[in-house]
């Protein structure tokens, strides 16, 4: 019984340790996830952190921010803890957040124009980060609606016929508004 609790201890004790260094920090969110390359295709956060903040430098955060919800079109201010793991999964980050608390979410005015990769042959095969056809719509990696109004054929041409397409958008209500489709 005395060798099963100090197994249990010791267990307890190391898995603790996995956490190598944990702090609290600041970090801004952007009003838009970037198109980006993991495992697979999908979404990131663009952050900022502490003195970063206000800058033209940002970081993306593959795995997202334990607690939080993320809202396309809406700027955060969030208190997060920052945790360096000794021993991170073997496809995952070595850093996890966690939600403090959302100090601040403001939204983004509907005419800030961002741009996104939608299709790139030299980032991944199948290259398409745009789910969808004319008849059902568009939507990017399932996650939000396209509205691309009169350019849903050029955008289905673009995406079938072109190696590398990028597209200019601003927030709709609940989607992304295509506002050009941008060929490279």
């Amino acid at each position: 019984m005395k060798k099963l609790f100090l197994f249990i201890v010791s267990i307890v004790i190391l898995s603790c340790s996995n956490d190598e260094s944990a702090q609290e920090a600041i970090l801004k969110v952007n009003h838009y996830k970037l198109t980006a390359i993991g495992l697979d295709k999908t979404l990131v956060l663009m952050v900022q952190e502490n003195e970063n903040i206000g800058t033209d430098n940002w970081s993306y955060i593959y795995d997202g921010i334990d607690g939080f919800v993320y809202e396309f079109g809406f700027e955060y201010q969030l208190k997060v803890i920052k945790k360096s793991l000794n021993n991170p999964p073997a496809d995952g980050s070595s850093i996890v957040y966690e939600l403090i608390d959302i100090i601040s979410k403001t939204p983004t005015q509907d005419v800030t124009p961002f741009t996104l990769t939608l299709r790139s042959v030299s980032m991944i095969n199948p290259p398409n980060f745009v789910y969808g056809d004319i008849l059902n719509g568009f939507t990017l990696l399932d996650e939000i609606d396209i509205d691309c109004n009169d350019l849903c054929e050029n955008l289905s041409n673009a995406l079938a016929n072109e190696d590398e397409v990028k597209g200019l958008f601003t927030h709709g209500e609940n989607s992304l508004k295509l506002e050009e489709i941008i060929i490279e």
